[in-house]
């Protein structure tokens, strides 16, 4: 099992990660997710705190990608 000083930074920076692509990247980018102008869909909202709003793949790619900086300035 890998150390606690590594652990710790990848689980706070992947919540950080799934939060910030579930709740605030519709916000900053409402055309990110969804069908762009032009073709034929509606951009997407920002969604509310429900367990909904994390199961996107916009909250899994966040997550995702949350880890990985966690891992990476996580100490030796």
């Amino acid at each position: 099992m890998p150390p606690a000083k590594t652990v710790v930074p990848v689980v706070l920076w992947g919540v950080t990660g799934a939060v910030i692509g579930a709740i605030a990247l519709p916000v900053v980018f409402p055309t990110l997710a969804g069908a762009g102008a032009g073709m034929g869909g509606a951009p997407v909202t920002a969604m509310t705190w429900t367990w909904g709003s994390f199961l996107t793949t916009r909250a899994l790619v966040g997550a995702a990608v949350g880890g990985v900086v966690g891992y990476a300035i996580s100490p030796p």
